[in-house]
């Protein structure tokens, strides 16, 4: 296939507003990375790939479907192979439904060493419009991250379309279902600004900010201090970490709704977060209370929280956790795996177990009946058995009749003979 015509062949479109464009090829450009050759049975023909050597970490490439779907929930399956082999610090693969509005919901993600070899994926997509699939590529962290895909293909239900309106809520208490992938997760997760739905319905329609109204700031004479209600000054560290320290808590109010990678620090102004390696450079980047700026020598009183113990760094105060506990504060329980803690929305009945039970013993019960009646059987009839004098060794002569020399029992007496 010319590499100027895959787009048109395949009926994709590489995305102008990303990072990278995808390629056609036939061999891995890199050794170590990438496939040896595409996944037909002769291994002759053309793959897409990402090429990672001359990119950065966590550049993006998309390229999505020319022409859309129906909407439909819960029946177009889309099916294709991907290859994502190399270095440790492998990238993401994600599969995305946009919406006619534009809005992409997440279906199906991969990430990490899947090993040398095509590996294969079925997604089921979901979208309550028409929607177009976007396979989206993130680079790794060195050259050796390159990912794949070949032979995409799609159900006919995808194109035939059919119902959109969601599957009636079987959620227990305090749960929430995800609206296209039909998963309960437990409603604390909902609106933390963390995406746990495959399709992150769970952070959809949350307010962007904590609800509250900030006190006054005229009594505090540092610019990297924050005031409470009470007039106490606090460390502006302690701002928007997710720990309320003010007595009413409202060193949390009007905080973006964010979750930041462990270190980093929720910059209110820009509702960003601030990495780790720009906490306490003597540059503020967190403005108006500059907590990136703030407590860079020393421990706040009850920084660390479940036991935590604090150390100055080089980037600021740091908490060693107790097993159980994360977070900058060790204020956060780490949310269990997905498939611990998210359950598929179907009805339970609380009654098959003690039937499955009862099965079970049943079964076992006859099959220990059925194994001593055949014992039984076994013995008596072996019990019965006429032993053959044969099997004593005795010599089969059809001239001597050894019937009557064992049925006329042995005398010391001759018929002739008087008594010795």
């Amino acid at each position: 296939m010319p590499k100027d015509m895959w787009e048109e062949t395949c009926q994709l479109t590489q995305d102008p507003d990303d990072d990278l464009d995808w390629r056609i090829g036939q061999r891995r450009d890199t050794p170590g990375t990438g496939p040896p050759f595409d996944h037909s049975l002769g291994g002759e023909g053309n793959f897409l790939y990402v090429h990672s050597a001359t990119e950065r970490e966590g550049d993006i490439a998309k390229v999505t479907t020319r022409n859309p779907f129906p909407a439909s929930i819960g029946l177009c399956h889309l099916r294709f192979w991907f290859y994502m082999h190399g270095s440790h610090r492998m990238g993401t693969l994600k599969v995305y439904t946009v919406g006619s509005s534009g809005t992409r919901l997440l279906m199906w993600a991969a990430s990490g060493n899947h090993g040398d070899r095509w590996s294969y994926a079925s997604v089921i997509l979901s979208n309550t419009t028409p929607f177009r699939v976007t396979f989206q590529a993130e680079v790794g962290g060195d050259v050796w991250t390159d990912i794949a895909l070949d032979d995409i293909s799609f159900t006919t239900e995808c194109v035939v379309g059919g119902p959109v309106t969601p599957e009636p809520l079987t959620c227990g208490a305090g749960q929430f279902q995800c609206v296209h992938s039909f998963h309960c997760l437990p409603l604390s997760w909902r609106c933390d600004g963390e995406e746990d739905c495959a399709d992150q319905s769970d952070e959809e329609q949350c307010p962007s900010l904590v609800p509250g109204t900030l006190p006054p700031q005229d009594h505090c004479t540092h610019p990297d201090q924050y005031q409470c209600f009470d007039n106490t000054c606090l460390p502006s560290l302690l701002r928007c970490d997710g720990v309320p320290d003010c007595p009413y808590g409202e060193d949390e109010y009007s905080c973006p709704l964010q979750q930041c990678p462990l270190g980093s620090l929720v910059c209110e102004s820009l509702s960003i977060c601030v990495p780790l390696q720009k906490r306490c450079d003597q540059i503020v980047d967190c403005l108006p209370f500059d907590s990136d700026e703030s407590s860079c020598h020393e421990c706040p009183p009850r920084y660390c929280l479940h036991h935590g113990e604090c150390h100055v760094e080089r980037h600021g105060p740091m908490c060693m956790c107790q097993d159980g506990w994360t977070g900058n504060r060790c204020h956060v329980r780490p949310k269990p795996s997905p498939s611990s803690s998210i359950s598929t929305a179907l009805p339970e009945d609380p009654g098959l177990e003690t039937v499955y039970a009862g099965i079970a013993i049943g079964l076992t019960l006859l099959i220990l009946g059925i194994a001593v009646c055949v014992l039984f059987v076994f013995l008596k009839r072996h019990s019965l058995k006429k032993r053959d004098l044969k099997d004593f060794e005795v010599m089969d002569n059809p001239a001597f009749d050894w019937r009557a020399e064992v049925s006329t029992p042995p005398s010391l007496f001759n018929d002739n003979q008087a008594p010795i």
